[in-house]
């Protein structure tokens, strides 16, 4: 287990590492953007849609990195006042849920990725389906992290229960 900790934590700061370089990039296409428009008079077109992309990809690959750290918001106060054997059976069926749907988002995400490779985008002309192979992508690092996080927190719960 303490192999596969360590290939996850790589995987995650390589992630931290890439939404690093996507920020980068998007913040100095704004910045670009800003600077064409207000002080050139001559907007850039393709800066504006390389912002755009580039903030579906950090959303997506960063959903996944929180994901594994645990850090989405959740609304618990109905869950907490239930008895710890509720609340961990509440727990796995959110985590059941929340799998099914990224399963759903990755298997809807590569259809859509391979219909919109003829497609290229107004501005760069690159193939969309790189823009919108952030879905599949992102969806599977969420499913991938969400899956080994539920397992090890099971196996720390059974081990709580056999020291008590």
């Amino acid at each position: 287990m303490d192999v596969l900790k360590r290939i996850f934590d790589f995987m995650e700061k390589a992630l931290d590492a890439v939404l690093v370089v996507m920020m980068i990039i998007m913040g100095s296409s704004l910045v670009i953007q800003v600077f064409s428009r207000y002080v050139l008079n001559r907007p850039t077109s393709w800066s504006e849609e390389i912002a755009r992309y580039f903030f579906v990809w950090i959303t997506m690959v960063g959903s996944a990195v929180v994901l594994r750290r645990r850090g989405h918001v959740d609304v618990s106060v109905l869950v907490d006042r239930l008895p710890n054997r509720l609340r961990l059976a509440v727990a796995l069926l959110s985590d059941l849920a929340v799998l099914f749907f990224l399963g759903i988002l990755c298997w809807a995400g590569i259809g859509i990725t391979q219909v919109a490779h003829r497609q290229l985008s107004a501005a760069t002309e690159v193939p969309m389906s790189f823009f919108y192979s952030a879905l599949p992508i992102g969806a599977f690092f969420m499913i991938l992290f969400l899956a080994v996080t539920m397992a090890r927190e099971w196996v720390e719960r059974i081990q709580g229960v056999k020291e008590e």
